[in-house]
């Protein structure tokens, strides 16, 4: 009678051990294999999604701007076959090509006399005006027959080539047809001028042969 207690308790106390044993296995097994979803909601994120560092102050700081204007292309003169369209422009890349380095007033004497000495050279027209150049040339010498002529642009400046002071230089550039009625713009001629020391008028010098 007194051995069936202890013979009835032996099972019961074999279940509760392992009743025990499986509660602490699946404490254990549940907290190993914890997901990173049940960590973002237990308010511990995962080491991938943590913020990054902060910035340090120079990062924070405005950085200066560095602002590099591109190198402008170079200006180039219009297409040949633009007409009296062109002639502003062709003026206006002239004189930036060739900052004016002489009074305003001598300037326009030496464009007109350039611009006479041209179209007497060109047409024929007008060789009177300067006897001493065009009677150093000879008789039989005959003048290109040059119609329709034209200047287009025209600019003088101090000749900074010439061994002495007091020398200028009219470029022009002009438009004409010659002999055979073709017609041409953007010729380019570049007449030289002398001017002696005193505030005489300005000569033109012997053209090129």
């Amino acid at each position: 009678m007194t051995g069936a207690p202890s013979a009835a308790r032996g099972p019961w106390l074999l279940l509760a051990c392992s009743l025990a044993l499986a509660a602490c296995g699946y404490l254990l097994l549940d907290g190993g294999q914890r997901t990173p979803s049940s960590d973002v909601a237990a308010g511990s994120a995962p080491h991938s999604q943590l913020p990054a560092q902060p910035p340090s102050q120079n990062t924070l700081a405005p950085q200066p701007s560095v602002s590099s204007t591109p190198p402008q292309p170079a200006p180039t003169p219009p297409p040949r076959g633009e007409g009296r369209a062109a002639d502003l422009q062709i003026q206006q890349l002239l004189e930036k090509a060739w900052p004016a380095d002489l009074p305003a007033a001598q300037e326009r004497q030496l464009r007109k006399k350039g611009a006479l000495l041209l179209y007497a050279d060109a047409t024929g027209v007008g060789r009177d005006r300067f006897p001493d150049i065009f009677s150093r040339r000879p008789a039989q010498q005959v003048a290109p027959a040059f119609s329709r002529f034209r200047i287009q642009a025209a600019i003088a400046r101090q000749d900074k080539d010439a061994k002495t002071s007091g020398r200028a230089v009219v470029h022009l550039v002009w438009a004409a047809a010659d002999r055979g009625g073709t017609y041409t713009d953007g010729r380019i001629s570049d007449l030289y001028f002398h001017r002696p020391k005193g505030g005489a008028p300005w000569t033109a010098l012997p053209l090129n042969p």
